[in-house]
């Protein structure tokens, strides 16, 4: 959390200065920073390690906020957006799972399970706060449904990331002054679809997505729709 609310400001001055904003669609004529979740990405990383996170997890929810980064910077293919999220969850260590009695390999669902929650976490967004507090709700619900469950480790690592969290969202909070960018929600999906994985909370996390779910599908049925009223 210190290394989030140190970082944090002294990231929003220095994009400010270079001129890295993007429109902000709740206020008229107003700007935030593009990218100002870096800071609490790399700070919830090491909150991670430190926690004693698996390297694979660590390595995985890197790689992820890498590829946010390079979407926010070059843009990414909506396929791309999904493949490269699933390529890279499938290394979880986690045991295989049981949809409706059908058993899915361990890889299978981290692929799948995985891509969903980081491509959901990136398409529920848009409002001032959304993503982050989003991230920091079901972060700290799963730690205490992880310490009722007797797993402390894992609670502590859900902790972490509302520790790491907290300073973004204040600044990302209406009247927002940074966003997270796809840097910030493809970490969001990433860690904890990867922790929840590997402490075997992957079922209430994907309670807890049924809304991002039926954004999704509302999405996708208006798809197009927009654009041949206007």
């Amino acid at each position: 959390m210190a290394a989030s609310a140190l970082g944090t400001p002294y990231w929003l001055r220095v994009c400010r200065e270079k001129g890295f904003l993007a429109p902000d669609i709740h206020k008229a004529g107003g700007t935030a920073v593009k990218v100002g979740s870096v800071p609490f990405v790399a700070a919830s990383i090491l909150a991670l390690g430190i926690a004693g996170e698996a390297r694979p997890v660590v390595a995985a929810v890197s790689i992820a906020a890498l590829v946010g980064i390079v979407d926010d910077l070059a843009g990414l293919w909506n396929l791309e957006k999904i493949a490269i999220p699933a390529l890279v969850m499938s290394v979880i260590p986690a045991g295989g799972r049981e949809v409706l009695g059908v058993p899915v390999p361990a890889p299978l669902w981290g692929a799948i399970f995985g891509t969903f929650v980081v491509n959901a976490s990136n398409t529920l967004a848009g409002f001032n706060g959304l993503e982050a507090g989003c991230f920091s709700i079901a972060s700290a619900f799963l730690a205490v449904q992880s310490a009722i469950s007797g797993d402390l480790d894992g609670s502590l690592a859900y902790l972490a990331l509302v520790g790491a969290c907290a300073p973004f969202l204040a600044v990302n909070w209406y009247p927002a002054r940074a966003f997270p960018g796809n840097c910030g929600t493809f970490f969001m999906g990433a860690s904890l679809a990867a922790v929840s994985m590997s402490r075997g909370m992957d079922w209430p996390l994907l309670i807890l997505y049924v809304p991002h779910g039926l954004d999704f599908a509302l999405k996708l049925l208006g798809w197009g729709k927009a654009k041949k009223k206007g």
